[in-house]
């Protein structure tokens, strides 16, 4: 059983060559996006889609046959998003999640715009975003409303839209998959997201993601309960757009944890990063310097029910307790 969820973090995108899901969830992905198209070997099969979800990924669509597909007219956009309709319907894609429609080349919106107006006059189960530079962005923004686009570092310079809510890195940031260095590229979730998740993903309503995004030392840090009679870990992920620097970009992250009834002083939380072998972080008065973009946990040792974060650099970071 699959179903919606929300996710934050790092994705990736490929076409035909499919990393092992697990890889790619060990390297610190969250989720993958994957192919609509008249291609069967370029498309996500049922087949993958189980695996994928096997492994704890997320899963976004995206409809792309040729390059220059979307700048063929409105009867081209209404076609094509009546096929990735049916693709994702036949699929489970669950319905209220977006479909991405591709422009995969540096033109102007206008010469997009038709087809995206006659994409949406489709009324069906899944919402219309495009994935493009800026110019696709922000002009589907302004023409047909609605944020939750889907940005490519190519034919955008160094600017990134409000409205994207993923961006298609030219360098990944993370560890390369093992046995894929090359196939796919990297997307940073710009702020939480729904994607079509395992059925475990469901916790996540519960226990949702926090933002914090403040760097006043005064303000409220985010905290979160946990059991005290089990160790348990809260999932940490920096917005990892980096305009002041080449990736690795490293910032503070202040974590403690405590006990609710107030019978103790805060103690440092032990902090890991990376994936597949994570170390230990060094505690600077409470601060840990961590990687934008790498996995970080948390962790809450028995005894103690409530840890308690603050971003003490000036980046974006969201907070999941697993």
């Amino acid at each position: 059983m699959s179903e919606q969820g929300l996710f934050s973090g790092l994705a990736i995108d490929y076409a035909w060559q499919h990393p092992d899901p697990t890889a790619i969830a060990a390297v610190g992905y969250r989720a993958v996006l994957r192919y609509l198209s008249n291609d069967p070997s370029k498309d996500l099969s049922i087949a993958e889609a189980a695996a994928l979800h096997a492994a704890g990924l997320g899963i976004g669509l995206v409809w792309e046959t040729t390059a220059t597909r979307a700048t063929e007219g409105m009867q081209a956009g209404l076609d094509d998003m009546t096929a990735a309709t049916a693709q994702a319907q036949a699929l489970g894609y669950p319905p209220g999640l977006v479909i991405w429609l591709a422009v995969d080349t540096d033109v102007e919106w206008s010469a997009v715009a038709p087809y995206f107006i006659g994409a949406s006059s489709l009324k069906g189960p899944y919402v219309l975003r495009p994935y493009g530079g800026i110019k696709i962005v922000e002009g589907f923004a302004a023409a047909l409303g609605g944020g939750g686009a889907w940005q490519t570092e190519a034919w955008s310079g160094s600017s990134v839209s409000p409205n994207a809510a993923l961006y298609q890195r030219v360098t990944p940031t993370l560890p390369p998959i093992p046995g894929a260095q090359g196939t796919y590229d990297e997307d940073a979730i710009l702020q939480p997201i729904a994607l079509w998740g395992p059925a475990s993903s469901s916790s996540r309503k519960e226990d949702p993601m926090q933002l914090i995004p403040t760097t006043d030392p005064n303000a409220q840090p985010a905290t979160f309960y946990s059991d005290p009679t089990v160790n348990d870990q809260i999932a940490i992920t920096f917005d990892a757009i980096a305009p002041d620097g080449a990736p690795p970009v490293t910032c503070g992250l202040r974590a403690v944890v405590h006990k609710s009834d107030g019978s103790d002083a805060w103690v440092a939380a032990t902090v890991l990063q990376g994936a597949a072998n994570p170390t230990q972080l060094p505690n600077t008065n409470n601060v840990f310097e961590v990687t934008k973009g790498w996995a970080v946990r948390v962790q809450v040792p028995v005894g103690f029910d409530m840890v308690s974060l603050r971003n003490q650099g000036v980046d974006i970071l969201y907070a999941e307790k697993l």
